[in-house]
């Protein structure tokens, strides 16, 4: 008998979240992410945040089906996770160009996307048990660095509470990496 390496233990239900943040100049702008949530009433799941790596187009973001950036937050919700990832300024839905690897883009989007989640999820009257995780590679690396200290060094009413964090890879040849998209023909900026 074959046995699949990946344990799906919950159906997922996918939602595309838009929601308001600030711009590096401190404008409001809007955002874009993708929410996965274990489809089961029976338990009252954790919140995870996933931010994802580096993208060379503006759909190439976890909030737009077909694309792969979104397995890793269905797969963390499959496990019984709420997961939230969001796409940064300059992707998805947002205006404008991606100011990437920018801490504070990165920390607004994440925080203002885990407030627009959670009143969504209470108004949905959807539990979650308190407890929030943090992960990212590549970018993502840099963005759950720059989402977790902004949350621990800034608290709020908000009460987001960072139950723990993985900082994984950071972006590498970031210099190559910019060179060759802005260069790109036919990207998107």
């Amino acid at each position: 008998n074959l046995v699949s390496p990946i344990q799906v233990a919950y159906d997922v239900l996918n939602y595309k979240v838009v929601y308001t943040t600030t711009d590096a100049f401190g404008q409001p702008d809007t955002a874009s992410g993708l929410l996965s949530i274990p489809d089961n009433n029976d338990f009252i799941f954790p919140l995870a945040v996933y931010n994802h790596g580096t993208v060379g187009e503006r759909n190439a973001v976890p909030s737009m089906p077909g694309v792969n950036e979104r397995f890793l937050p269905q797969g963390l919700a499959a496990s019984g996770f709420i997961t939230l990832s969001p796409d940064y300024l300059g992707l998805g839905e947002s205006d404008g160009i991606h100011p990437y690897v920018h801490a504070a883009t990165e920390a607004s989007a994440g925080r203002d996307m885990l407030l627009a989640v959670r009143t969504w999820l209470e108004e949905q009257e959807i539990p979650q048990n308190g407890q929030l995780f943090l992960t990212g590679y590549s970018q993502g690396g840099h963005a759950v660095q720059a989402l977790h200290r902004d949350l621990e060094l800034n608290p709020r009413e908000d009460e987001l509470t960072v139950t723990a964090a993985t900082h994984l890879s950071g972006p590498y040849s970031i210099s190559e990496i910019m060179l060759s998209t802005l260069f790109a023909e036919g990207q998107a900026t």
